[in-house]
C-alpha cells in the first residue's frame, strides 16, 4: 500500500530561502543563480515527498525531536514527517553549525 505525504512548509523555511537568494543576489550579484537556488530545492521537496521516511535522521537533530535532510548544493533542508504530514522547517548553509541552529528550544 503507498502512502501519499500531504507537504506543509513553515513560514521559518520561506524566509530563510529567501533570505539566502538575497544573499546571492547582493554579494555575487547573480540573481539567476538566486533563483535556480529555489528552483532546485523546491524541487527537491517534491521529489522527497513520494518516500520521506526513506533517508535517515540528521545528525545535528535534538533527541527529541529528529529531523530528516536533503542536501542542495551547499545547503540543507531540514524537515519532519508526522503521521502523512511532511513538515519542511529550515533551509541552512552547510557551513553553519546546525546543531546550535536546530536547538531552537
Amino acid at each position: 500500500m503507498d502512502v501519499k505525504y500531504r507537504l506543509i512548509i513553515d513560514p521559518a523555511f520561506e524566509r530563510l530561502l529567501s533570505n539566502a537568494m538575497r544573499y546571492i543576489r547582493e554579494t555575487y550579484g547573480n540573481p539567476v543563480a538566486a533563483e535556480r537556488l529555489a528552483v532546485r530545492v523546491h524541487s527537491a521537496i517534491r521529489e522527497r515527498l513520494s518516500n520521506p521516511l526513506g533517508y535517515p535522521i540528521h545528525r545535528a537533530s535534538p533527541p527529541n525531536d529528529p529531523y530528516r535532510h536533503i542536501i542542495v548544493q551547499k545547503y540543507i533542508v531540514f524537515y519532519k514527517v508526522v503521521a502523512n504530514v511532511m513538515y519542511v522547517r529550515f533551509i541552512f548553509h552547510g557551513s553553519r553549525d546546525l546543531e546550535k541552529l536546530l536547538d531552537y528550544d
